[in-house]
């Protein structure tokens, strides 16, 4: 039996592989290589940007091509929180960045009294 080699059709180039992207920043990530929500990322950051001007800034970042899948949560204050991977693609932009923190990362007692303070959700 004979087969055809598959071509890509005259004046059409063929599809090519995904590559990874590269920024002037040293991060390197694939197309779609960011997985879907933050609970799946060991290292989380919270971004308090300087100003308005600064956060907008930041969120046009965050419907780029490259950071379009990325998992973040907004927070009030000029805040985003994103993986700590991701950092590199806010360079050049004034923000405080701070670790966040997860329940086990706290001692039971400061854990408790938070939930007193604040309910438990």
């Amino acid at each position: 039996m004979k087969t055809k080699s598959k071509r890509a059709p005259k004046g059409r180039k063929p599809p090519t592989r995904k590559r990874p992207s590269h920024r002037k920043n040293g991060a390197v990530v694939l197309p779609g290589a960011w997985k879907p929500h933050l609970d799946m990322y060991r290292d989380l950051r919270a971004l308090q940007f300087s100003s308005a001007e600064h956060f907008a800034a930041a969120a046009k970042l965050l419907w780029s091509a490259e950071l379009r899948d990325l998992p973040y949560d907004l927070t009030g204050k000029h805040t985003v929180i994103i993986p700590q991977e991701a950092i590199g693609y806010f360079k050049g932009l004034t923000f405080t960045e701070t670790e966040v923190l997860s329940p086990n990362d706290l001692p039971s007692e400061e854990l408790a009294e938070l939930r007193r303070q604040q309910g438990p959700y």
